[in-house]
């Protein structure tokens, strides 16, 4: 049993235009680009990176390890990191 565990969706909106619009090599650096920003914030903030699918981005904290001091939501992700 693990408590306290938040599972984190990041989805692009309007990818779907988006990738009509841009060449595919664009779409990989762009997605490489961003989901590289993503890594960087889960490793910083002890969050568990479970999946990416497309422009999909899946993650969760507290999955593996539970902290004393953790309360859902405190490793907020945000793509400005």
């Amino acid at each position: 049993e693990v408590n306290n565990v938040c599972i984190i969706f990041l989805d692009i909106v309007g990818f779907s235009r988006m990738s009509l619009e841009l060449k595919p090599i664009q779409i990989m650096d762009m997605l490489h680009d961003l989901f590289g920003r993503y890594d960087n914030l889960c490793d910083r903030h002890g969050v568990l990176k479970l999946e990416t699918v497309g422009d999909a981005y899946v993650c969760a904290t507290n999955l593996l390890k539970e902290r004393d001091d953790y309360s859902p939501g405190d490793e907020y992700l945000h793509a400005k990191a």
